[in-house]
């Protein structure tokens, strides 16, 4: 009987020693997103919601399988409300951008190379809509931007429910807008346009509180002011100076599903830009083979007023808002006034 008590404190003593140097052994194995990556939990109808970590054997690798309570991973892009999955599925940020636990669509991916009102007609946006998708393509294609691309991204599964409702959205993504604008000295308004892009390149940066000291500088040391670089020759006889700012922009489709059927049902149209690079030149008459460049990144993002919630200003305002197309979204510089998107 001792020699049996024996074995069994010896066992416990033993099990007790196991536990305290592999804490790990009996507990749950739980990841965490990697730095460029989000985990999301299938909840169901085409929904995702963000988790923070997730048991490793929960976590699923096919991004097709869709079982509720399955966690994939999303990888993220360089538009923040664009997550890929794989290939040409994405999750689309639908909640509030605040959101304790954001809400995410499962969209898919289709690039266009044919602009026209009747190809876009197949997607079934709005009229509304879709004349501001063809009035973006036709500006950037009259000023001969063969850079310009354009993604729609449209639900893949169903749909997503805020305040207890089902709601769609749809995605329109343009790549590489750019807008120029360029004055010269004959014009007699060169000085004022270099001044006016000053302001306009301190304003994307954050930085207008700096705008008083810099304008009664020279218009060329006022550019390079603006944009943290110093010319390589001075001189306040330039020839010409050119602007070019380039940019991607979003037009955003949500719908409230109350059963009339894709693209007839309630909608409202919200937008946003982000500002990428300016490239400014600059010729000096004074120097003839001078001239004086720069490249800035801007990193700016400008949004309609109810671009991050517009199911809820949809649900909410639903008399008002219905069938709205907020937008267009302007930039003015000098004299010159020009649609963003």
């Amino acid at each position: 009987m001792k020699r049996t008590k024996v074995k069994i404190i010896s066992a416990i003593m033993l099990l007790v020693m196991v536990i305290s140097t592999s804490p790990g052994a009996f507990a749950a194995d739980v990841s965490t997103p990697a730095e460029n990556e989000i985990f999301v939990q299938f909840d169901g109808h085409g929904q995702y919601t963000e988790v923070d970590s997730a048991v490793r054997t929960d976590i699923v690798q096919a991004s097709n399988v869709q079982e509720v309570g399955c966690v994939v991973a999303a990888t993220a892009t360089d538009d923040k409300d664009l997550y890929l999955l794989s290939q040409n599925d994405y999750l689309l940020r639908v909640g509030a951008a605040n959101d304790e636990n954001r809400t995410f669509l499962h969209v898919e991916r289709t690039d266009i190379d044919d602009f026209s009102v009747g190809a876009l007609g197949k997607f079934g946006f709005p009229s509304k809509v879709a004349g501001r998708i063809t009035n973006i393509v036709d500006r950037q294609t009259a000023r001969g931007n063969r850079s310009l691309g354009l993604s729609v991204f449209l639900p893949a599964s169903g749909y997503y429910t805020r305040s207890g409702q089902q709601f769609t959205d749809s995605y329109i993504k343009y790549w590489n807008l750019e807008y120029s604008f360029s004055s010269s000295q004959k014009s007699g308004n060169a000085w004022k346009t270099a001044r006016a892009a000053a302001i306009f390149l301190l304003d994307c940066a954050g930085l207008i509180n700096r705008t008083a000291a810099t304008l009664g500088c020279s218009a060329l040391q006022t550019l390079a002011d603006a944009l943290d670089v110093h010319p390589t020759a001075a001189g306040n006889r330039y020839g010409v100076i050119q602007t070019v700012v380039t940019y991607d922009a979003a037009t955003r489709v949500t719908y409230w599903n109350k059963e009339n059927g894709f693209g007839r049902d309630p909608y409202v149209s919200t937008c946003k830009t982000w500002l990428d690079t300016d490239f400014t030149q600059q010729t000096c008459d004074d120097y003839p083979g001078g001239a004086y460049q720069a490249e800035t990144y801007l990193n700016e993002e400008i949004c309609s007023p109810h671009y991050d919630a517009p199911s809820d200003w949809l649900y909410n305002d639903y008399y008002a808002a219905a069938g709205t197309v907020e937008g267009p979204i302007f930039y003015t510089i000098h004299n010159q006034r020009f649609v963003l998107a």
